[in-house]
């Protein structure tokens, strides 16, 4: 009686254990309204939403998919949020409680909107507040330790690079009351970097130097300290959330050597390098797979560009070609509308 009771015990756990990972990989359509030509995403930290930004050659909007909402069959209903902001806005990275949007073709300078009015008033909504001498339409933003709701401080990176800090102060009501600006300075020593992205903290800085994709640490007088160097190039990095006692991981397309079946092989698609293990993880190898962020539990969203589609991912369930693995040892877990569509025990490797 006791065996059975603790097999019967154990296939409740497994069963639990299933229904709490959240797919190793979800593909989600984008919107029929949706216009987004392909230029650039950013990730939303739960993974709520996605930002597409255009160049201004592209059209220069910018526009947000909403995948909060999912149907009785469990998918995910993807929604279009238009808003005023143009120009290969960027997020200031951490909350996402402010969003950059540069304005340079019409009104010469940066907007930063709050991003829950964005999604109140959409193409009405006014922003907070604007500089007018930092302004590019290539930048990255991010907000700085010691940030709190009621005082963001945050960093603006334009691509020489050149940065200034800011600290944005609200009221108990989220109205802003105050913006301090700090002074325009160069960083790195005037270091030639391109595709340069800051961190989700602001504190470091990834760009391609010569042929190779490098880190750097940002020190207190603008100096920068190399973190890493991947060996090879990559295309504008997405920093993973901090961890305490660790470097992290950055996600990023490219080509890059993985070992797949005990046999290093040259793959093309969406990576994770991961800064602590210095080890190189193929997510990807997928045609037009693009722009991956991460999430903070540690999701990689990215982009089918041609087939206009989203893929959410759990890095914990793939094999290492990329294929969804049957290990659920380590998955992801799945809360919110996604703890919902996972009601129901699956199948061990089952992909949606």
């Amino acid at each position: 009686m006791k065996k059975i009771f603790l097999i019967l015990l154990s296939l409740f756990s497994f069963s639990q254990v299933e229904a709490a990972c959240i797919p190793p990989r979800e593909i989600v359509d984008h919107p029929r309204d949706a216009r987004w030509s392909g230029v650039y995403q950013r990730v939303h930290p739960k993974g709520d939403f996605v930002m597409y930004s255009d160049a201004p050659g592209s059209g220069g909007h910018t526009e947000i998919i909403d995948l909060r909402t999912r149907g009785a069959d469990g998918k995910i209903q993807p929604k279009t949020v238009n808003t005023p902001m143009i120009n290969e806005t960027y997020p200031v990275e951490g909350s996402w409680t402010l969003m950059a949007s540069p304005n340079h073709d019409n009104s010469q300078e940066m907007r930063y909107y709050r991003f829950d009015e964005v999604l109140k008033s959409r193409t009405a909504a006014r922003a907070a507040f604007s500089d007018r001498e930092h302004n590019e339409w290539y930048h990255s933003s991010a907000e700085l330790p010691g940030s709190t709701p009621r005082s963001i401080k945050f960093r603006t990176m334009l691509y020489d690079p050149v940065v200034r800090d800011y600290e944005a102060q609200f009221d108990a009501n989220g109205k802003l009351v105050n913006v301090k600006k700090g002074e325009i300075k160069q960083i790195c020593g005037g270091q030639t970097m391109y595709e340069p992205i800051l961190s989700k903290d602001g504190t470091e800085v990834s760009g391609i130097v010569g042929s190779t994709t490098k880190i750097f640490k940002i020190n207190r007088d603008g100096s920068c300290t190399v973190a890493d160097d991947l060996g090879y190039a990559t295309s504008k990095t997405s920093f993973s959330y901090p961890q305490a006692g660790k470097k992290g991981k950055v996600t990023f397309t490219g080509n890059a050597t993985v070992v797949v079946d005990g046999v290093p092989r040259m793959r093309q698609g969406v990576f994770i390098y991961d800064r602590d293990t210095k080890k190189t993880q193929l997510v990807s190898a997928e045609r037009g797979a693009s722009y991956p962020g991460f999430t903070k539990d540690g999701r990689v969203i990215y982009t089918l560009v041609g087939q206009r589609k989203t893929v959410i991912v759990d890095p914990n369930q793939l094999k290492a070609d990329g294929t969804p693995s049957n290990d659920q040892s380590k998955c992801i877990q799945a809360t919110g509308s996604a703890a919902r569509a996972s009601a129901a025990p699956r199948k061990a490797g089952a992909v949606k």
